[in-house]
């Protein structure tokens, strides 16, 4: 088995850890960059996360604001209006939630690429075996129904092979964008750690207050760039994966209808197939935010 997918498997296989350290590198950051603490917009970025945002905003709306001041000697004050619910959808938690091992799901990409070949050939070999058949191996009436047989199952066979095209491409293109978004911001939030421990350096050197205060001035632009592209990607990956999802429930329910065919007394099973994989999805996507919520919560309460 080899197909492009495989090559990109490998090109995009360091997302899981480029995540793991950008979410370590934002915690080491925020002990100089408070700002990465305030919540950043989810409402387009997806169900888990949009529930988070209003549950933050509910929650500021109810309690009252506390105003967080870092003392940084006689240079600077880092005063912020912050709260616990703002951590919900902060950078960290944002990056904790989005980790995610590109290199298994460009596997898949490859796995269900290959599905599809399969059938796309067991087509041709259809097509070619239906080809060969003549008035002279067969009677009339056996050659109709054979024929009329063979299509049915030729265009089951090409619509479930279509809708694997369509799923191994769609989610290869999430699995891009989702390792661009990593790298990006591991790249930034390394560069962010790395000021963060330099400030401190530099704020427990006498008369050093001045360059540290330089240094979060410098940093700021970059927490700015972290937010909006972990906000834009997302919103991006979202609509990529509603066209997915509209892409794969049409060609589902074209392959389930075909694929039900019934062909004499023997039933297709295309509806049931669908109904049981609409089931699992669903199943698989509750438990994977379920799964993801709490590991965020979890590593997020120890910041």
């Amino acid at each position: 088995m080899s197909n492009s997918y495989d090559s990109m498997a490998g090109a995009v296989g360091p997302g899981k850890e480029f995540g793991e350290i950008a979410f370590y590198s934002s915690l080491a950051a925020c002990s100089a960059f408070p700002e990465l603490l305030l919540p950043v917009s989810a409402a387009k970025s997806g169900i888990l996360l949009g529930a988070l945002q209003r549950i933050s905003g509910q929650v500021s709306k109810r309690a009252t604001r506390t105003t967080r001041v870092i003392r940084l000697g006689k240079a600077e004050s880092i005063v912020s209006d912050w709260m616990p619910s703002d951590s919900l959808t902060s950078v960290p938690m944002r990056l904790a939630l989005i980790r995610t091992d590109t290199a298994k799901m460009m596997e898949a990409c490859s796995m269900i690429h290959e599905s599809a070949k399969l059938g796309s050939q067991l087509y041709d070999e259809l097509q070619q075996h239906g080809d060969s058949i003549t008035e002279q191996n067969w009677k009339a009436a056996d050659q109709e129904e054979f024929a009329r047989l063979l299509t049915v199952h030729r265009a089951g066979i090409l619509a479930t092979a279509q809708l694997g095209y369509v799923t191994a491409a769609m989610t290869g293109v999430v699995a891009m964008l989702r390792f661009l978004q990593l790298t990006i911001a591991m790249a930034i939030m390394v560069a962010l750690a790395a000021m963060a421990i330099t400030f401190w350096i530099l704020m427990a050197i006498p008369f050093g207050q001045g360059a540290a205060m330089t240094i979060r001035n410098f940093g700021r632009p970059l927490i700015k760039t972290v937010q909006t592209i972990i906000r834009v990607m997302d919103e991006i990956m979202i609509k990529v994966g509603w066209a997915h999802a509209g892409l794969v429930g049409v060609m589902g329910l074209n392959a389930a209808a075909v694929d039900g065919y019934k062909i004499g007394e023997i039933e297709g099973g295309g509806w049931q197939n669908l109904g049981d994989s609409a089931v699992d999805i669903v199943g698989n996507m509750l438990e994977k935010y379920k799964r993801a919520g709490l590991k965020g919560l979890s590593n997020f309460s120890g910041v």
